[in-house]
């Protein structure tokens, strides 16, 4: 589907501030990890919002995590660890205390499985 291009960058920017905001909150809550969010943040900024991304990829604590990523696509350990700690545990919640289809569970766990798997296979640092 084509977006017409206003449109899209209004799209991209609410994306990117959204997902700021909830690596703020991964910042703030030890539960929730903000690395991938602020990754995606900076997927999201990078689309058509150049000054945002900047300011993302300098700031101070949070930056060369993400410049390692988008240079060399390169994940720190504690926040690999972290990202599918907090999968498995997001995952295994409406497991424990779903009453869910035989099926539903399955695809929970398969979609778990597959995004630990991606961040498990990604060079760390």
């Amino acid at each position: 589907m084509n977006v017409p291009q206003p449109s899209k960058n209004w799209i991209t920017l609410a994306a990117g501030h959204f997902f700021v905001l909830l690596g703020i909150l991964g910042v703030i809550l030890p539960v929730i990890p903000a690395s991938p969010f602020l990754i995606l943040a900076a997927y999201f900024y990078n689309k058509g919002h150049p000054h945002f991304h900047q300011r993302l990829m300098n700031f101070p604590k949070l930056g060369p995590v993400l410049r390692d990523w988008d240079e060399r696509k390169v994940l720190r350990l504690p926040a690999k660890l972290g990202t599918s700690f907090t999968i498995a545990l997001l995952c295994a919640w409406p497991l424990y205390f779903g009453r869910h289809h035989l099926s539903v569970m399955i695809l929970i766990v398969a979609f778990a499985l597959t995004l630990i798997t991606y961040i498990m296979t990604r060079k760390s640092k």
